[in-house]
């Protein structure tokens, strides 16, 4: 069996309560709005990715298929261009030997801008035969603006 993947979430902090586990998801981002030169076209990628200094937080949860049984498997996340392209990948373990639903935290310093439109994390989970399956995806809209 693989683990659900109930939500997955981009935000500025996901600070997470040490009495309950909770997760406070603080600033979610939905959008980014790029400052771009003058002479570039407002729907065309970027002749030089722009690395955006940013402090974010990827949450994903996961919980059990059977509550009673214990899971533990390997998942990663991709990061898709509108074009297609991957411009970046990470990869985590769901551990749910101890309890029935997890968070997981990715921290990252830095978004490569490489063109406007819809940019997804696309969150993928290893099954029993080793696969990664694709369980969802997250969109992040990147503007351009002059």
């Amino acid at each position: 069996m693989m683990p659900t993947h109930l939500w997955t979430i981009l935000c500025e902090k996901a600070p997470v309560n040490r009495d309950t586990g909770n997760v406070s998801l603080i600033e979610v981002v939905e959008d980014v709005v790029v400052e771009v030169d003058k002479a570039q076209d407002l729907t065309a990628p970027l002749a030089s990715p722009i690395l955006l200094p940013v402090s974010w937080a990827l949450v994903s949860t996961f919980e059990r298929v059977n509550w009673a049984q214990a899971e533990k498997t390997g998942a990663k996340f991709l990061i898709i261009t509108p074009s297609g392209n991957k411009i970046g990948e990470g990869s985590i373990e769901i551990d749910l030997s101890q309890h029935i639903r997890v968070h997981h935290i990715v921290s990252f310093n830095g978004f490569l801008i490489v063109e406007p439109g819809a940019n997804y994390f696309q969150i993928e989970v290893e099954n029993s035969a080793g696969t990664f399956v694709d369980v969802g995806r997250l969109p992040l809209n990147v503007v351009f603006k002059k």
